[in-house]
């Protein structure tokens, strides 16, 4: 998620190194997947939609087609 950081690390303590980047990476996900974390980065969801507009169907030669 966050690329190489920290950088490699000591030889000796790579495994270790990527273990923690992994594991930062997961608690990460989990804190802005949670409603506090979405409300830290302000998400805001887009709306619903019912699909793209006829007219456009009409000129991708699908209209009347069902899409689902």
């Amino acid at each position: 998620m966050v690329g190489d950081w920290p950088p490699a690390g000591p030889a000796g303590l790579s495994c270790r190194v990527r273990f923690l980047d992994s594991f930062r990476d997961l608690v990460s996900a989990g804190f802005w997947t949670t409603e506090e974390g979405r409300g830290d980065l302000e998400y805001v969801p887009f709306p619903s939609s019912d699909g793209p507009h006829a007219a456009m169907l009409e000129r991708l030669g699908l209209a009347g087609e069902d899409l689902a």
